[in-house]
């Protein structure tokens, strides 16, 4: 994709590549409290060996935000919302990560829900697990 104007990351997609693509590799799991995108100090020490890593070998960075909602029929504003947690933690990644030296056309955030993940909340509670993003180095 074109590199946006406004040196924000790059969106490729949302829901889509719940996958790792070819030459693609996990590089950290950064999780989030119920609700949250606030990045701790020491998830900003995690990024900043991340640009180092980048800096070195190049390519780009994915990031995949999750979140999960509370199970259940969920409305469409519910959903909605899940969706948006996802979103607001992958760019709180891409956002970081370019503050600290990646170049913002080589970050690419995406957003998944539990119902993109194939699984979700147990008994009205949102697994830890689902509240993260997952930031890979793909050259």
């Amino acid at each position: 994709p074109p590199l946006p104007s406004n040196g924000a990351p790059a969106r490729r997609g949302a829901g889509g590549t719940a996958f790792a693509a070819a030459g693609s590799r996990l590089a950290a799991t950064i999780l989030f409290a119920d609700g949250s995108s606030d990045l701790s100090a020491e998830d900003r020490a995690t990024i900043r060996n991340i640009v180092a890593t980048y800096k070195q070998s190049g390519g780009i960075i994915r990031i995949v935000g999750y979140a999960s909602g509370q199970g259940g029929a969920e409305s469409v504003e519910q959903k909605l919302a899940t969706f948006d947690i996802a979103d607001r933690r992958a760019e709180a990644v891409a956002n970081e990560l370019v503050r600290q030296g990646a170049r913002s056309g080589a970050v690419f955030v995406e957003a998944q829900t539990d119902n993109d993940a194939g699984y979700g909340a147990v008994d009205g509670v949102a697994r830890q697990d689902l509240r993260r993003a997952e930031i890979f180095l793909e050259n």
